[in-house]
Parts: C-alpha cells; structure tokens; sequence
C-alpha cells in the first residue's frame, strides 16, 4: 500500500487522468448496456441518427481501446523544457522525459490551448520515443516555463504564416 501511494504523490496527474479514464469508460459500458437493451427492443423503428450515434460510440470505444498504451504512455511523460534550435519549418524542438527517466527529442506538429489548464501538443519524434500526444499542465511545469512554451509555439506559429509553409 505505501509504494501506490508514492506512485499517487509522484503522479497525482497520471491518475486524476486514471479516475477520469475510468468514470468514461464506466459512463460508456451504462450507455453500452442501455443501447444494447433498446436495440433489442425496437432495433427496426430506429432512424439513421439513431444508428449512426451508436456506430459512433462503438468506435469511439474501439479507438480507446485500441490506442489505450499510447495513451498512458502519453500521460506519463513530462515536459522538460525547450530545445536550442528549430527545423526548417520553424517548429520548436522540446525535451520528453520519458517515464522511466531517460530523455527525447520532439517537434511539436500542432498545439491546443485548453485555457489555462492546460497545453495539448501533437509531437513528431526526434530522438528517441516521444508519444504522439503531451498534455503540458501547470501542475507540472512551472508557470514560467508554460509561458516561455507557448510563446515559442505563437512565434513558430507566426514564422510559418509569414513564410507560407504549413505548421
């Protein structure tokens, strides 16, 4: 019991991220079942939204499913700052650190502000593994270090647009 609590108290990201994962996917098994009830209950007065929100939600669950790894090995990476230097189309490079310790290389494709909570980056592997998705949260990183982020993300994102090249 006191090594799951020092995991909680060295990631209280990683399983906020858990608990919420799981209230979904709890949430999508009650859907499951009361789709699953309905469509055995009136399966030929259904119209084509009706069908195509279930289609939706059994993808969504085999998305989920099938990216599950890559998710959780998303979340438990962190940022670890800014790399010297861009590519050629300006993207700035950052530093992953990696769950077990060790270090990557990324350039970041695209970006999502979630207000302030937190930053979404869509990664391109440099060095190393990187995930393909970085949740940078203000939990984690220092205020300063999520500005100076995010003000290098304005600038790429500016650079391109006055080059014409596609971020």
């Amino acid at each position: 019991m006191a090594s799951l609590w020092s995991s909680v108290k060295a990631h209280p990201l990683r399983w906020v991220l858990v608990l919420f994962i799981a209230s979904e996917l709890a949430t999508f098994a009650l859907l499951a079942r009361q789709g699953v009830h309905e469509l055995g209950r009136s399966v030929q007065g259904w119209d084509l939204l009706q069908w195509l929100a279930v289609l939706g939600l059994a993808a969504l669950c085999g998305w989920l499913a099938w990216h599950w790894r890559a998710l959780w090995r998303g979340a438990g990476c962190t940022y670890g700052g800014l790399v010297q230097g861009r590519d050629r189309t300006g993207r700035p490079g950052i530093l992953v650190v990696l769950p077990d310790g060790r270090s990557a290389v990324a350039r970041v494709e695209s970006s999502w502000a979630l207000g302030e909570l937190a930053l979404v980056l869509a990664l391109e592997p440099v060095t190393g593994h990187s995930p393909r998705v970085l949740v940078v949260s203000r939990v984690l990183v220092g205020a300063s270090a999520l500005r100076a982020l995010r003000r290098t993300l304005r600038a790429a994102q500016r650079d391109c647009l006055a080059t014409g090249e596609a971020s």
